[in-house]
């Protein structure tokens, strides 16, 4: 077991210590498509969650089994969290609601659907959920990237910009994040990413057709990461 070989490397011999260790990695680690045998049931409930979204929204996806594999890398850590009650804090779960309420109010309506595997789904996950989505929303889910390209654009140097891609990096382990670049470079980088987060708020950055989300820098700070 990865958990009882960490901490055998640091001269722990703890069953205790084990199941805190595994807890903590499963709630963590991104889903992947390596060992379906132990995850498998929970692909499967990805791959129902997914329809029903399609079913309740009428958005049909071109590619049902690619959003379903990048739903999968999210919805295997949110499973584990929810079994074993893994707090976890979602700092774009208000701008998500309300820039984002019906997607986030579909998500909900078809989240609730699986309520007797799942428990009750806080919103900081909903949103979670919401914002791998809705990249495919506005994309059409036709880039050829098996997994979600964004953006991190900061006004002039990098500056906090570098501290929000520590913090996204470890918010969306699935998410591919281009380095932090300027605002005047965006245009240049469009075609490339499937959402855009940026460090400041500029009504331009909701007119290129990506989804769009400002990182406070005040919580990148509070985070010191």
């Amino acid at each position: 077991m990865l958990s009882e070989a960490l901490l055998a490397e640091e001269g722990i011999h703890s069953i205790t210590a084990s199941e805190y260790l595994t807890t903590i990695i499963l709630c963590l680690s991104v889903g992947g498509l390596e060992n379906m045998r132990a995850d498998r049931h929970i692909f499967s409930v990805t791959s129902e969650f997914v329809q029903k979204f399609s079913d309740i929204s009428g958005i049909v996806f071109s590619d049902l089994h690619k959003v379903i594999r990048q739903m999968f890398t999210h919805f295997r850590s949110m499973y584990y969290r929810l079994q074993f009650d893994y707090p976890i804090t979602n700092p774009l779960t208000e701008q998500v609601i309300n820039n984002y309420k019906e997607v986030f109010t579909l998500v909900a309506q078809a989240i609730r659907s699986f309520s007797d595997i799942l428990g009750a789904v806080p919103d900081d996950e909903i949103a979670f959920l919401t914002i791998h989505l809705i990249s495919f929303i506005y994309t059409g889910d036709n880039s050829k990237n098996d997994s979600i390209t964004a953006a991190i654009v900061c006004p002039n140097g990098i500056g906090n910009s570098a501290l929000a891609y520590l913090q996204l990096t470890s918010l969306f382990p699935n998410i591919k994040f281009l380095k932090p670049f300027r605002y005047a470079d965006l245009d240049h980088h469009l075609a490339n990413v499937d959402m855009i987060f940026s460090t400041f708020y500029r009504s331009d950055l909701f007119t290129k057709g990506k989804p769009c989300f400002i990182i406070e820098t005040d919580y990148v700070d509070r985070r010191k990461i």
